[in-house]
Parts: C-alpha cells; sequence; structure tokens
C-alpha cells in the first residue's frame, strides 16, 4: 500500500502542512476488502476515495466536464483511471489529468495517510468538518 502522505522531499514545507488537515474517510479495511468507494463532504470539497490495485487514491467526486458524480463511474485498473458515467470521459487517478475526452479540466487530487486502519486525506486547513455521505 501507498502512502502519499506529506513529504519534505517533494518539496512541501512546515507551512504548507500547517494550512492542511487530516480527515478521516474510513478504514483500509473497508477500502481494500471490502472494494468500497467512499464520499466524504469537507467544506465545499466532496472527496472521493477508492482502493485500485492495493493503492489508495482520493480526487474530487465532481466530473470537470459534465458536472456529475464520479464515484458511480468505472475504474480502470490497468491504466489507474477513472470514467465519467456521463460522456466516457477519463481520468488519472494519481494526478487527476484529463487523459480521455471530453474531459479537458484535471480533478482535484488529495493526498492520503494510512495509520493503522485509518485512512485519511489532506483538506486544506480551513474546511469545514467532514460530513460521510
Amino acid at each position: 500500500m501507498t502512502d502519499r502522505g506529506p513529504d519534505r522531499a517533494a518539496g512541501r514545507t512546515d507551512s504548507d502542512a500547517a494550512a492542511e488537515q487530516l480527515v478521516r474517510v474510513g478504514s483500509v479495511r473497508e477500502l481494500l476488502d471490502e472494494g468500497r468507494r467512499i464520499v466524504t463532504t469537507v467544506g465545499d470539497h466532496e472527496i472521493l476515495t477508492l482502493a485500485v490495485r492495493g493503492d489508495i487514491y482520493a480526487v474530487a467526486n465532481i466530473c470537470t466536464h459534465g458536472t456529475i458524480w464520479l464515484d458511480i463511474g468505472d475504474v480502470h485498473p490497468d491504466t489507474l483511471e477513472i470514467q465519467c458515467p456521463f460522456h466516457a470521459g477519463r481520468f488519472s487517478l494519481t494526478t487527476g489529468e484529463a487523459t480521455k475526452l471530453p474531459c479537458r479540466i484535471p480533478l482535484q487530487t488529495y493526498d492520503v495517510v494510512v495509520r493503522g486502519d485509518e485512512v485519511l486525506v489532506q483538506v486544506p486547513a480551513d474546511t469545514d468538518r467532514p460530513t460521510r455521505l
């Protein structure tokens, strides 16, 4: 399992970390063993957290092209992409890049931190408390 949490080697500073908060979205068991997709709303961030091929990813849940929920879209494990169920555009789960038209605007991605069985996602610190859908 990959821990894509804060990393100074990746150019992150203490002030970057202070501007973000870790929010618990679920458990490793729920995501890996049960294969669930978890949608959490934190302020104006609707975040989709899911596991693909043993790694956990967190991305914005709303397609940037058609304003539809991605949690009901197909996941392509071979390319680590999620497909919008409306127009079949795709996004990279690792970078958020729009990889198939008609999608052009990338998705926001969120760093994932795993602590024991807890899965946490980093969101801006000024966001409200999380609501799990």
